[in-house]
């Protein structure tokens, strides 16, 4: 802790100093650096010298050159280095390209390459490109047409029971026309007169002296149906249900998957006899006439869609609590949900599971088609990318998977032999990672959900790769200090959502886990009708605000240790603003007084 704060008093040095001042102060902050890392044992001193000078200590010194420079410490342009990942099979180089925090909410979004180019859409619909070899980022001025003005303005965007954040962009590819163009191709959530829609468009994309721009209006071919009827669901949307994923067959259609919005669990009943409509299958679908077909049917929320070099079609879903699935898709085959699924349902509080309310024999998948590879525990499974069987990059991986995944901040790489997975390798990235492509040159390019793109690269075919320089950041600073400037309950509540929302509710209804309405100073399990974990029960006393940091970060290093949650690795403001946001909730007939 004492080193931490040296740091930073010569950080802050490096802003009323000279240079020679700063040069020295680098050289303290490397001294420094290398003592901690010799003394503590994590790694020797070389090691330690090539930790902090590609990592920690290049940042450092950006940031005192540039305040000697007189120039501010949020610069327009950043230095990115390559860092090694090694694999039983290859080495890895990776970078970590941000592309900013321009949104207050919204996961999901895309990558898609047009002439070496980058672009990117954020799960708000915004939409950024990143050219590597100009160095350059820009966002664009056009959106995705999600109608997000006109969902601010309905009941639901203030409710507790909706997660702003789920209501999202779900993929995007970009596509040859028939007039020697391209079409850029986006589903995503649409909002008109209550009602929520997967809507399938695609709008004109060209590069015009080096800058990739929109052209001509959005053309919508597809809408899902039925729709979900907010009023109906009180404002409750599993817009993280949704599918929404593309894939391009040779003749120009289109395959879509479509989620089960959360009815497969919901109202199962309505899915014995076939999905509701277009819910839980897989789509062709023609976008010049926008005719569809139902290619399969079965599915939960199938995340990863993409085809191999013999033709096949591989997809990847999330289950419920297991029984995550990776499926080698068959035209006219059923893959089981909502009756079955290797995985159960989550239970309440200390229970652990329940049942799938229509399989025979939980646990298992007996019925209908069964998936090529499930995951116990679930992963999160996510974008799905094939590598050739002729590559030259990574030709060690030739003919493997990559099944990217969230929870599991990991790419799979799953080795297949004869339609069945022989073996997959974990491969961590620490990232939730969102969506996968392989690039032209054989690169890849992952989208996560920590607004970075992450590149991955060959260096025994590639060469060991430059570091890169990226600029245009300046006009990224400027909307995040604006957005930062309008944090306010609305911001407390979006972090609620995302990082406790999905199993705690703030309104004195329990949920997977219990309310957490005012949470801070309310004694420890207080909910006498919520079956607490035996790490909470008849504990003596009142969350306190360093407390509840230290359970969220690892509740078995609190002193629970055999707590149903799981930690989260995310930053004290944000826990801070999860628990302003749950302390402001005040529920009279559950308050506990004490």
């Amino acid at each position: 802790m004492n080193t931490i704060r040296i740091l930073s008093r010569l950080l802050a040095r490096g802003n009323s100093t000279g240079e020679g001042a700063t040069q020295r102060s680098i050289g303290l902050i490397a001294a420094l650096v290398a003592g901690v890392a010799l003394m503590t044992g994590i790694v020797g001193f070389a090691g330690a010298a090539v930790v902090y000078e590609t990592g920690l200590m290049s940042r450092i010194k950006d940031r005192l050159l540039a305040a000697d420079a007189g120039t501010p410490s949020l610069s327009d342009a950043i230095s990115i280095e390559w860092h090694t990942v090694q694999t039983v099979l290859e080495t890895l180089q990776v970078a970590e390209v941000p592309v900013g925090h321009v949104e207050d909410a919204g996961n999901g979004g895309g990558i898609a390459e047009f002439g070496g180019k980058l672009v990117f859409v954020t799960g708000h619909g915004s939409l950024g490109v990143i050219d590597p070899e100009a160095g350059k980022i820009r966002y664009l001025p056009d959106r995705i047409p999600m109608n997000l003005e006109g969902l601010k303005s309905h009941s639901a965007w203030d409710d507790d029971a909706f997660f702003r954040a789920w209501f999202r962009v779900h993929h995007m590819r970009i596509q040859p026309n028939k007039e020697s163009g391209h079409h850029l191709y986006v589903s995503y959530n649409h909002f008109e007169n209550g009602t929520i829609c997967t809507r399938l468009s695609r709008v004109g994309i060209s590069e015009i002296d080096g800058d990739v721009i929109l052209e001509g209006q959005w053309d919508t071919f597809y809408e899902s149906e039925p729709c979900v009827n907010l009023e109906k669901r009180g404002n409750v949307f599993y817009g993280t249900q949704s599918g929404g994923r593309l894939l391009f067959e040779n003749d120009g259609t289109v395959l879509l998957t479509v989620g089960d919005y959360g009815f497969g669990a919901w109202t199962p009943d309505q899915f014995v006899d076939g999905a509701l409509g277009d819910w839980s299958t897989l789509l062709r679908i023609d976008p010049e006439t926008g005719e569809k077909q139902v290619v399969a049917t079965g599915f939960r929320n199938p995340q990863g869609l993409v085809a191999d070099d013999q033709g096949r079609i591989w997809s990847t879903e999330h289950g419920p609590k297991g029984g995550d699935e990776l499926n080698l898709v068959v035209e006219g085959v059923n893959y089981g949900w909502p009756v079955e699924s290797y995985g159960v349902e989550y239970g309440l509080g200390a229970e652990p599971r329940a049942d799938l309310p229509l399989n025979p024999d939980q646990g298992r998948h007996r019925i209908h088609q069964a998936p090529i590879l499930a995951f116990m525990p679930s992963v999160g499974l996510s974008g799905l990318a094939f590598l050739p069987n002729d590559t030259e990059v990574f030709d060690r991986w030739a003919g493997d998977l990559l099944l990217g995944s969230l929870n599991g901040n990991s790419i799979f790489r799953a080795r297949v032999r004869d339609n069945r997975v022989v073996y997959s390798e974990r491969i961590p990235l620490g990232h939730r990672l969102r969506d996968i492509i392989r690039l032209e040159d054989g690169q890849l390019a992952v989208w996560t959900d920590s607004r970075l793109i992450i590149l991955i690269r060959d260096p025994d075919v590639q060469g060991e790769g430059e570091e890169l320089l990226i600029s245009g950041y300046q006009p990224i600073h400027e909307i995040e200090a604006g957005l930062a400037a309008a944090r306010d309950t609305s911001w407390r509540r979006e972090v609620f959502q995302l990082h406790c929302g999905q199993c705690h509710t703030v309104n004195g209804e329990p949920g997977i886990g219990p309310s957490l309405h005012s949470i801070e100073g309310r004694k420890i399990g207080a909910d006498e009708y919520y079956p607490y974990s035996t790490a909470l029960q008849g504990v003596d006393g009142k969350w306190s605000r360093s407390w509840l940091r230290a359970f969220v970060r690892n509740p078995e290093a609190a002193g629970f240790s055999n707590s149903a949650m799981q930690g989260l690795a995310i930053e004290d403001y944000l826990t801070d603003a999860a628990i302003d946001y749950a302390s402001s909730k005040s529920v009279e007939e559950n308050k506990t007084t004490d």
